[in-house]
């Protein structure tokens, strides 16, 4: 369900079904699984974060629980940290942001809250799953609320810096005539084929913009990270 990369190059996956991470090469070699400590192993890891220091950031949503996980010291839990069914999370060296369902909060790096954001349901100060959460150079904190079908930017105090609605939100959907369908919201600023029908993943990339994993619109949408003005999607549904 997640995958980051380390200092080194080097890859680590969540295995949900298997209660694992899994290290790769950054060619692709194998080089094997980590199932936490013996006494508190990982139960079904999802999304996750590799800080500088190599210390990895596994959600563990079915736990409530946002856990450290130290390669160089498997035998012992590096800490955790109780979040209400957290779905994404982002770290820096002085940050750790975590997206959830019903908001995000962003803590010091010792796990001590700084602030928490909303709670669930459609409103302007509210959410439902964050399911792309990330970080910039800064300490600002970018969110996908995905099922409202927005994002929005924060500065590392919490003030937020910009909201834009990105397509219909799902959670608005009304069943007429046995088949589901969403009215076009007024305050979209993104239609027809720019609109984001799922936002889920996001990261910021090499030159500062925000990207955003489209699951079901097989894209990736690009976004000015000052504003929230779209640069623009790539990507296409196919094999090749």
């Amino acid at each position: 369900q997640g995958v980051a990369s380390a200092a080194d190059g080097s890859l680590w996956a969540t295995d949900s079904t298997h209660f694992s991470l899994m290290h790769f090469a950054a060619d692709g070699r194998y080089l094997g699984e980590l199932k936490g400590p013996t006494d508190t192993p990982l139960v079904a890891p999802s999304r996750l974060a590799i800080r500088s220091d190599g210390k990895i950031y596994v959600c563990e949503t079915m736990t409530n629980n946002l856990r450290v996980i130290d390669p160089s010291n498997v035998t012992t839990d590096a800490g955790s940290f109780n979040i209400p069914q957290p779905v994404s999370v982002a770290v820096s060296d002085d940050r750790i942001a975590v997206g959830a369902v019903a908001g995000f909060a962003v803590l010091d790096k010792t796990g001590k809250p700084i602030k928490v954001f909303g709670s669930r349901g459609k409103g302007d100060d509210q959410f439902d799953y964050v399911h792309g959460i990330a970080l910039d150079k800064n300490d600002n904190v970018y969110v996908a609320d995905s099922y409202n079908n927005r994002l929005s930017a924060y500065d590392k105090d919490g003030t937020r810096l910009w909201i834009i609605r990105t397509g219909k939100p799902s959670n608005s959907a009304e069943d007429t005539n046995n088949n589901l369908a969403v009215a076009e919201p007024a305050d979209a600023v993104l239609k027809g084929m720019d609109a984001l029908q799922l936002p889920l993943g996001l990261t910021i990339d090499g030159a500062g913009r925000v990207v955003v994993i489209d699951m079901f619109d097989c894209t990736l949408a690009v976004f000015n990270a000052k504003d929230g003005s779209f640069v623009g999607k790539y990507g296409i549904e196919g094999a090749d």
